[in-house]
């Protein structure tokens, strides 16, 4: 599966694409909304793990404009 990982911690964003690539799986890490607002614009992924507190755009804000955009990626939230 093709994974976009989003979370501006540094090490835990390295350790969650490091069990998702364990698991078989291609994860991509952005550090900020504006950031995964693009990338997932550009990109087709089967998963998109997104931080609620984020700078730029937070989580919610990323949400939003990705469903109000049509984009129907499962999506997995938490506040990091």
């Amino acid at each position: 599966m093709r994974i976009l990982v989003v979370e501006d911690e540094a090490r835990l964003a390295r350790q969650i694409a490091s069990a998702l690539t364990e698991a078989a799986h291609d994860p991509i890490i952005v550090h900020d909304g504006e950031r995964a607002l693009r990338e997932a614009t550009s990109t087709l992924f089967d998963l998109i793990v997104l931080d609620i507190v984020l700078p730029r755009m937070d989580g919610f804000e990323v949400l939003r404009s990705w469903r109000n955009q049509g984009s129907r990626s499962g999506i997995a939230t938490w506040r990091g």
